[in-house]
């Protein structure tokens, strides 16, 4: 529970009376970034601003012409800080430097947008005196110098210019903030003033009084008003408690929402993560705004209020789908006939005793749909064997690479934990599995009480998916991944999908067992009157667990519970209303609603919180915790001529009173069609996907659909090849993705209009379409007016190469390891176990650039691809090139938990990628192997759980077997 709600200006008054008799001087920043980040507090904020907020303010207006321009790029600044406070490491406690560096970048923001406006309005200006201009334009002018010259200085100036200059501290307070000596701190301020010295006089701009004491002048005149300080706190906590900045102005929330952004994309563009498809990193989690409407059409008889809603960058609606990956989900099957294949394989014990009885069930991973899973229809004999019937052509084939997973056998059996194995294996070889239960002797227990501390019964506790640490392990290693880098489950642990409930007893107690020792549990909370809660739980008996969030930047942190488990439950705010045909008015029944509390930057349902529609297109959606906004996901269903629609709902009623809010869906075109394969005529298992253009006129007629990112309407072939999805009126495309590997990624994308060449991507709603997560795209322009039409798929095959890696000695290499970059950024990496890689999809005039190495010998060679080569190729390896060094920071000290990584974002032949991590060893010494000698590398220095901090080295070739030693490699601190 949070130590406080608000803050009012009397509070902050007291509060700044207890900053300086020492009530919260004695903490850093970076501890009350902790605290607020853990516990959103507006005090704990209010303190950072009160700190902090004069200098912040004095860059804005140093920068900006307009104090109300300004105002907003104070908050923005703050709005940024309070979005990071879950994952900012700042050097030396202090957050000075990093905010002045944000103030900055918000007010170049700030600045464009007026310009713009202006060039919009044609905004005249007041005619004033000359002299009073050209006076004032120098202030601005050299004060607007002096601060871009600040943000350029290195970090371990800009933070005692900022502290000292900016903020008026003494060299002892800033020596303590810093954690420096006092004697530091002076050499660096000296060091500070003669750079500045010589830029701004390379700019021909010097400050007549001294830089200190200009700077000393303009931050006195620039004292944070009470009203905007209070305003700001309580827009930071608000927004760190998911329910939007209330309070913050709207141009301060685009700013905000523009900055941080930009600094995603920025480091997504350095890393080369839009190349890097199947190697993308996890600190990637945040999902953008969705340009959101409220639901149109015949509302219910309470009124339903309209939201209006910010612009939408392209993002998916989860946390773990980007829209530089390949969406999310398997491909389908290559099946071939009608039929089934039988598997076996044996269930034993902990001490491998065979257990007879076991219930085996197959689950199975759907493109469409989800997951498959058939309730238990065998069981073990008496000697724990089984046999179980799949569908023919279970397993996937990833494009290009070894068998992905579509299959998972569970097996459970009284008094034991579960036991899984995922059966990768093809269709045509059958593989035997051993299942291995777990001892459960560990269970969950807690309590769920409401926020006045009296239990909740009847709530229920239901498991989603259950980790286990590979091959019988315990869980420390994870869990020290988790707390150090981030880390989340699927990254180091083996997941299923395991659904059992419990319910709470009438003191609201419960006990969670059957699910094994050393596993971790994913738990969705429900109840009567409470809002749903995403929670996870140890069987260890261990005190929690706090990480960073791997799934979405800035977030709180992640909490692990014990054992032992007590949950306070936030009451609940229930949304509810009718489902209506747009235009007719006529009930729709069946609709699927899902819906979180609103975020501006998070598209992800709120686990548990779904329902649908009755008869009478009536629905209540509970679970919902108190917010001022809703965000609604809408899904009418597969055999529904509607398509999905994400809405945002205005919280119109008081206190937990249900908010009425009607949903109007207008009725699309439904499309259908056939897939096949070009040369024979035969169906082609494939998912299908529409996209429409983002000019459509018509798509502005369909309420949340523009905004329902990754929601594209899709559907999955039926044996025959037909598919029907549903598309709107005008131009769109159909994008379509195979399992089969005969066929090249982005066939077709070069004949329609609106290609981005550089990406391969076009410029499509719900979101972005990437031609080449997809092996044949199609252009269909839908009249005004149509019901339905018909658009058939055919999918061209492409040509095939084998190539045959060699030692320098001729003879043939088996175990070599690949990656494969396309012309359009796509990274694939796979591994050649004996014989010959083959590329079967290749498209003339599209090349790829083709990496192999054998790391048993240390042998690397390359291979540039036309598209035109056919037959067997023979590629000789030679010895690799290594780069090897240390990583510092600019204090000379070493850089924990940071790995490097090979930024090979564009195509070109001349330069090495790769999607490898290198991790330096204790001492900070790294070594990058597996070189091309003669390509250029440039390599980033990442965070593990935070992100990238810079470029280590750019430019750097090697020679055949040359250890290249690059030295100390110095990685500033985490920039915005």
């Amino acid at each position: 529970m949070s130590r406080s709600n608000a803050i009012t200006g009397a509070a902050l008054r007291h509060l700044r009376s207890l900053y300086d008799s020492g009530g919260v001087a004695g903490l850093t920043d970076a501890e009350l970034l902790d605290r607020f980040a853990a516990d959103p507090d507006e005090a704990d904020f209010a303190a950072l601003v009160d700190r902090h907020g004069p200098m912040v303010l004095a860059t804005c207006r140093g920068v900006l012409r307009d104090p109300h321009d300004a105002d907003d790029a104070f908050q923005a600044t703050f709005l940024v800080l309070a979005r990071r406070s879950g994952s900012l490491r700042v050097a030396g406690g202090s957050v000075g430097g990093w905010l002045h560096g944000v103030a900055l970048r918000v007010d170049a923001r700030a600045r464009a947008e007026r310009a713009r406006r202006s060039s919009r309005e044609g905004t005249a200006t007041v005619p004033v005196e000359v002299a009073d201009v050209d006076d004032r334009a120098r202030r601005v002018d050299l004060l607007d110098a002096v601060h871009v010259e600040i943000g350029r200085l290195p970090s371990r100036c800009r933070g005692p210019v900022v502290l000292c200059y900016l903020e008026g501290r003494t060299h002892a307070q800033a020596a303590a903030a810093l954690g420096r000596g006092e004697a530091t701190v002076r050499r660096r301020l000296a060091e500070a003033r003669e750079l500045l010295k010589a830029r701004l006089g390379r700019r021909g701009l010097a400050p007549a009084a001294g830089l200190a004491a200009l700077l000393g002048t303009h931050r006195a005149s620039a004292e944070v008003r009470e009203s905007l300080a209070t305003a700001t706190a309580r827009a930071a906590r608000s927004l760190a408690l998911g329910r939007g900045a209330v309070g913050a102005s709207a141009s301060a929330l685009a700013l905000a929402g523009g900055v941080f952004r930009a600094a995603l994309l920025a480091r997504l563009r350095a890393t080369g993560v839009a190349a890097l498809a199947l190697g993308a990193a996890t600190w990637l989690g945040i999902a953008g705004a969705g340009d959101l409407r409220a639901g149109g059409g015949p509302q219910p008889e309470a009124a339903s209020r309209t939201a209006a809603s910010p612009p939408t960058p392209e993002r998916p609606p989860t946390a773990n789908v980007r829209p530089d990956r390949e969406p999310e989900g398997p491909l389908p099957s290559d099946r071939s006939g009608e039929g089934v294949v039988r598997l076996g394989g044996r269930v034993v014990a902990p001490d491998g005793r065979p257990v007879a009885g076991a219930a085996v069930r197959a689950i199975l991973y759907k493109p469409v749909g989800g997951i498959d899973e058939a309730r238990p229809d065998t069981a073990s004999r008496g000697d724990g064997s089984f046999t179980i019937a799949v569908p023919e052509g279970y397993d996937i084939e990833s494009v290009p690479g070894p068998a992905g997973r579509a299959l998972t056998l569970l097996a459970t059996a009284e008094g034991y934990g579960p036991g899984w194995e995922e059966i990768p294996d093809r269709s045509d070889a059958p593989a035997e599995a051993t299942i291995r239960l777990a001892v459960d002797d560990v269970p969950i227990t807690g309590r769920v009480v409401d926020l006045e501390g009296r239990p909740v019964a009847g709530a229920r506790v239901r498991s989603n998916t259950l980790f286990r640490p590979g091959d019988g392990d315990a869980l420390d290693a994870w869990l020290a991944a988790a707390r150090e880098r981030g880390r989340g489950p699927w990254d180091g642990l083996e997941g299923v999908p395991f659904e059992r409930s419990w319910a709470t007893d009438a003191d609201g107690r419960f006990r969670l067992d059957g699910l094994g020792r050393e596993r971790l549990a994913e738990l969705i909370l429900t109840g009567p009157g409470i809002a749903a809660s995403h929670l996870f739980a140890m069987t260890r008996d261990v005190p929690a667990v706090r990480a960073p969030d791997p799934n979405r930047v800035a977030a709180p942190p992640v909490v692990y519970h014990g054992a032992r488990l007590d949950h306070a439950a936030a009451p609940a705010k229930p949304i509810v209303g009718v489902v209506r045909d747009r235009d007719t008015g006529v009930p729709l029944a069946g609709v699927t609603i899902r819906g979180r509390a609103y975020e501006p930057n998070n598209l992800a349902s709120a686990p548990g919180v779904e329902t649908l529609s009755d008869a009478e297109g009536r629905y209540e959606l509970t679970g919902l915790t108190r917010a001022d906004r809703y965000t609604l996901f809408v899904w009418p269903g597969a055999d529904r001529p509607y398509p999905n629609a994400i809405l945002v709902a205005e919280a119109t009623t008081p206190a937990h009173q249900p908010v009425p809010f009607g949903i109007g869906l207008a009725r699309g075109v439904v499309i259908r069609g056939r897939v096949t394969d070009a040369a024979t005529g035969a169906p082609a298992p494939a998912v299908v996907s529409y996209f429409a253009s983002r000019e459509n006129p018509h798509v502005d007629d369909y309420p949340g659909f523009r905004g329902a990112i990754s929601l594209e309407p899709r559907a999955e072939t039926e044996r025959d090849g037909s598919f029907a999805l549903v598309g709107l009126p005008g131009r769109g495309l159909l994008a379509a993705r195979s399992a089969s590997t005969r066929y090249p990624r982005g066939d077709g994308a070069d004949a329609i209009g609106g290609l981005d060449a550089t990406n391969g991507t076009f410029d499509t709603v719900p979101g972005t379409c990437y031609s080449q997560f997809y092996h044949r795209i199609v252009p269909v322009e839908v009249a005004s007016g149509a019901d339905a039409i018909t658009r058939d798929i055919a999918f061209r095959r492409g040509g095939s190469v084998s190539i045959t890696a060699v030692a320098p000695d001729g003879e043939p290499l088996d175990g070599v390891r690949y990656e494969i970059m396309t012309d359009r950024r796509f990274v694939a990496p796979g591994e050649v176990e004996s014989g010959s890689l083959v590329i079967d999809n290749l498209q003339p005039g599209h090349r790829r650039h083709l990496i192999l190495w054998h790391p048993g010998r240390g042998l690397v060679g390359s291979l540039l691809l036309s598209g035109d080569e056919h037959g067997a190729m023979t590629l000789g390896l030679g010895p690799w090139g290594v780069v090897a060094g240390r990583l510092v920071d600019e204090d000379d000290r070493l850089r924990r938990g940071v790995h490097l990584r090979i930024i090979g974002g564009e195509f070109d032949p001349g330069r090495g990628f790769s999607t490898e991590e290198f991790h330096p060893d204790a001492d900070g010494r790294f070594r990058i192997e597996g070189l091309v000698p003669g390509l250029r590398y440039d390599t980033y220095a990442v965070h593990e759980g935070r992100g990238p901090l810079g470029t280590a080295f750019e430019d750097v070739v090697v020679g055949p077997g040359e250890v290249k030693e690059v030295g100390d490699v110095v990685i500033e601190p985490e920039a915005p």
